[in-house]
């Protein structure tokens, strides 16, 4: 039996386990700035920002953000239905009131819903280049420009990817990028905010120079993570050792959930509010030299599926364009959950972001201010998705198997 992951830590490759592993026998390092600046500088070279601060993850950026604006009780922000809870959640920290906006089948904010649902209490969108899809900026500027709204854009899946050139990121007022242990790069945890404003800059450091430095248990678990998971992946077909060895370490807490139960009413995970770990900085970095090789292949798997599955009937594959960073290749198709199943049978394991409006499975919506049938379309291709892996271990070789066993 073969084994394809679309999650578990899909960029970690040997190098990144074994500087993980140099990391942990050097915790008078974990504390360490220098990471971190070099990390800021180099983001902010790649999508062309002025001022970078890096934070604990793509919440805690976001929420900075937020309150940098001032943005608080009585404000509006709107931002896309077909979303995770990481992005509403904060927020609602900032006691502001989510309005969520239906989305296109290309998976972003859908412009007519969008100028539908502005009110005088509207303060900024949150702009989500959704699995890398770039959404229509231009349009979206012009709205927030005739509203005198903040753009805010999200970045978390979007890394190196671009539209008409430009990096996404650098089409808004600001932006925040996630290095979660799924994301474009990956350094389990991590988060940050860009933007070329010195005004909003010096807000955005102030509070974070407030926030306190994550505990060295903390650190510990997440550089465990590439480590542990490696572990696993390379043991998984072997009387189900590896599977066996990874749900014990979950259940020992000794690596950590990506998304905290307490989240899913949407409140503040333990690990937010942190600065970002000098030891995760130098685990960003690592990837961060690889994310041109890592989106090329991205792309490249994307073409190759297209390709495959253009003339299967039953499917709706994504558009494709020039800049997108395809994080995963998103299909609509009625019955996803037939094909999830299927591939299990093969040992493949394929994504389900998102299977419900508001992701994961059990968020409670009256607790993150969504009401149901507010964004019809968004609840329709929630149903309908189903996510097919790009990371840099998908081969042409894993890619004939997934299409092969699931889809045909």
């Amino acid at each position: 039996m073969i084994m394809i992951q679309t999650s578990l830590s899909p960029n970690a490759q040997k190098d990144d386990i074994l500087l993980a592993l140099s990391l942990l026998i050097r915790p008078f390092v974990w504390r360490r700035k220098s990471a971190v600046d070099a990390l800021e500088k180099k983001l902010g070279g790649i999508v062309r920002q002025e001022h970078v601060v890096a934070v604990d993850s793509g919440r805690t950026a976001l929420f900075t953000l937020l309150k940098a604006l001032n943005i608080g009780k009585g404000d509006e922000v709107l931002l896309q239905a077909y979303t995770c809870v990481a992005v509403p959640a904060p927020v609602l920290w900032c006691d502001a009131t989510p309005v969520y906006v239906d989305c296109t089948d290309n998976f972003t904010l859908d412009i007519a819903d969008l100028e539908r649902k502005i009110t005088r209490e509207a303060k900024a969108i949150i702009v989500q280049h959704t699995f890398g899809a770039a959404a229509d900026m231009s349009a979206i500027r012009d709205i927030a420009k005739k509203h005198n709204l903040f753009v805010i854009e999200d970045c978390a899946h979007a890394f190196g990817g671009s539209l008409d050139d430009a990096p996404l990121g650098s089409l808004s007022d600001a932006a925040f990028f996630s290095f979660g242990r799924d994301k474009c790069v990956s350094s389990v945890f991590g988060g940050a905010i860009t933007t070329n404003s010195g005004e909003l800059n010096g807000k955005v450091r102030a509070l974070v120079a407030s926030y306190p430095q994550p505990s060295f248990l903390w650190t510990l678990r997440q550089l465990l993570h590439p480590i542990i998971l490696g572990i696993a992946k390379s043991t998984y077909n072997i009387l189900g050792t590896g599977r066996l060895f990874l749900g014990v370490a979950r259940r020992l807490r000794i690596i950590s959930r990506a998304v905290e139960r307490r989240e899913l009413r949407g409140e503040t995970p333990s690990f937010a509010r942190h600065r970002f770990s000098g030891a995760l900085a130098v685990l960003a970095l690592r990837q961060i030299e690889k994310l041109s090789q890592f989106t090329r292949h991205r792309r490249g798997c994307a073409a190759a599926y297209e390709e495959k599955l253009k003339n299967t009937r039953s499917l709706q594959l994504p558009r494709r364009t020039d800049g997108h960073a395809f994080l995963r290749y998103t299909i609509l198709t009625d019955n996803p959950k037939h094909f999830i199943a299927k591939a299990r049978q093969h040992g493949i394991e394929l994504g389900d972001w998102y299977q419900s409006v508001i992701a994961p499975t059990g968020v409670v919506y009256e607790k993150v201010g969504y009401t149901a049938g507010s964004c019809p379309n968004a609840e329709h291709i929630a149903t309908r998705s189903l996510n097919l892996p790009t990371h840099i271990g998908i081969t042409q070789e894993k890619i004939d198997a997934i299409v092969r066993y699931v889809f045909l």
